[in-house]
């Protein structure tokens, strides 16, 4: 049986070390699930924009014993429709979000927490970065430049402003 999603990154999380971290999620059996790979690169990638409100929508999560729901890896596709530029834009809101309130409520609750953290864009595991979760999931995140101390920028400008004699 699969794990369920919540189970592999509280695994992960669990993790003493980012390198063990890293060698458990490189493992094959999820580094190749397309579900963590779709929920990492919506939640980290800042260009990627979601196309529900930032709140939790109305729903009752399943109440369904474990392992009994339907399983997040086969929503994985249906993804695509809340975020903008993958073909549904112009898709009715308020259906946009009835389909996502049914996939919270047909898959593990559980599951469906980390789903509304990727969309809110919170899902995160502990201590890892984009590139390393870029060569984890074989995704091509783009890397956020590492901001300069203000004062160096400071610095700079007082060293080209030429002495006056």
């Amino acid at each position: 049986m699969t794990e369920l999603v919540h189970e592999v990154i509280d695994a992960a999380n669990a993790k003493k070390t980012i390198k063990e971290r890293i060698e458990f999620l490189s493992q094959e059996k999820h580094a190749s699930r397309d579900i963590i790979r779709r929920m990492v690169f919506m939640s980290y990638n800042k260009s990627v924009e979601v196309l529900l409100p930032s709140t939790d929508p109305p729903f009752k999560p399943s109440e369904q014993p474990k392992g009994m729901n339907t399983p997040i890896d086969s929503e994985s596709r249906r993804l695509s429709i809340f975020v903008k530029g993958l073909g549904y834009d112009n898709m009715d809101q308020s259906k946009r979000e009835n389909i996502f309130i049914q996939i919270l409520e047909a898959i593990d609750p559980d599951d469906g927490k980390l789903l509304l953290l990727a969309t809110q864009k919170k899902f995160r595991i502990k201590g890892l970065t984009i590139p390393q979760l870029n060569k984890i999931f074989d995704l091509n995140m783009p890397v956020p430049e590492k901001k300069k101390p203000s004062n160096v920028q400071e610095n700079k400008s007082k060293e080209q402003v030429p002495a006056t004699p």
